[in-house]
């Protein structure tokens, strides 16, 4: 009986680990074809880590972090409304941002991840979701700002998500 439980366990521990095994690689079958297209964003999310911390946790009040957001998220959203992606089946593509002659450039797709102008400077944006119709990328960038105004520059990282639609 006790062999017979040992067993079971076993059987039971195999199925949940081969399942978790699928439900792994369905998440890696991005494929350039899903990405060829014409995007345009229409909704931007972004969070803010100032030093490694949430801006709320950096600032001293709820008014300086969400002045602060308010902020850069005007500038966020004025960049990226209605900008337009087109990724090309010849790995090109060109994007079209607020008032801005478009970027043109190549594109790859690897392990998930967008990376545009590989070889010169390249900007990654991981694919977190895409539908025939509705693309989602996230984008993380890192920059030396002062947004306390004390002197000191500090590490300002902007976490992006863009929701595109073709």
């Amino acid at each position: 009986m006790k062999n017979l439980k040992i067993y079971a366990l076993l059987v039971t521990a195999l199925v949940v680990f081969q399942s978790c095994s699928k439900d792994d690689e369905a998440d890696k079958s991005i494929v350039e074809a899903d990405i060829v297209g014409t995007w345009t964003v229409n909704n931007t999310d972004t969070d803010y880590k100032i030093n490694g911390q949430a801006s709320d946790d950096f600032f001293s009040t709820d008014a300086e972090a969400m002045t602060f957001e308010l902020l850069y998220n005007i500038v966020t959203d004025l960049s990226f409304s209605n900008a337009k992606f087109d990724f090309k089946s010849d790995n090109s593509y060109s994007v079209t941002f607020f008032g801005e002659s478009p970027f043109d450039g190549s594109w790859v797709l690897k392990d998930g991840i967008i990376i545009l102008d590989e070889s010169n400077d390249p900007l990654e944006y991981e694919v977190v979701s895409v539908t025939n119709s509705a693309l989602v990328l996230k984008y993380s960038e890192t920059e030396q700002l002062d947004p306390d105004d004390d002197g000191e520059l500090d590490d300002v990282e902007s976490i992006m998500t863009l929701e595109l639609t073709k």
